[in-house]
């Protein structure tokens, strides 16, 4: 990690959860941090044990047509409190600018958690949307499995070093 962080170091969060609304239950939260050509080696994977969060049955059902592999991580993870978890995240990310995969997803999810339990979360200003960047890009290819929060975050900030960065 450098001593000294350079302008272009961006965040990429991305979670699992068992609802699409803002309210949703929260499974576990990946961030990653990087640049337009690196992703850095240090990050952050919690599973966390969201008491507020609502559950919506589609979704449930959904992971229940995904991989063993991703499910069975979900079930048999060490957890955080909730509390711990996102104040983890937030002084992980910092005052770097964080990228989410959805305008109405993980970025919104995750502020909504921290309001719920009384988390300060970084400024609305660093909020990017990596669904948007995407748009009309190569599609990206996975190098890791999916429907994990760390991998998934690893994906998404290699496919944009792919594409040029940001």
């Amino acid at each position: 990690m450098p001593i000294f962080r350079t302008v272009d170091e961006h965040a990429m969060l991305d979670l699992e959860t068992l609802g699409t609304q803002t309210n949703s239950f929260i499974l576990s939260i990946g961030v990653v941090k990087f640049s337009k050509d690196y992703i850095f080696p240090d990050s952050l994977h919690v599973h966390v044990n969201d008491a507020g969060g609502c559950i919506d049955l589609q979704t449930v059902l959904w992971w229940l047509r995904q991989e063993e592999e991703a499910r069975t991580k979900q079930v048999s993870a060490q957890r955080v409190s909730m509390r711990d978890g996102l104040r983890q995240v937030v002084d992980f990310v910092g005052d770097r600018p964080v990228w989410g995969n959805g305008s109405s997803f993980d970025l919104t999810i995750f502020r909504a958690a921290c309001e719920r339990h009384g988390v300060q979360c970084w400024n609305q200003w660093q909020d990017r949307c990596y669904r948007t960047w995407k748009q009309g890009k190569e599609a990206p290819g996975e190098f890791l499995p999916k429907h994990d929060a760390l991998n998934d975050a690893m994906n998404q900030a290699h496919h944009m070093i792919q594409q040029g960065g940001f």
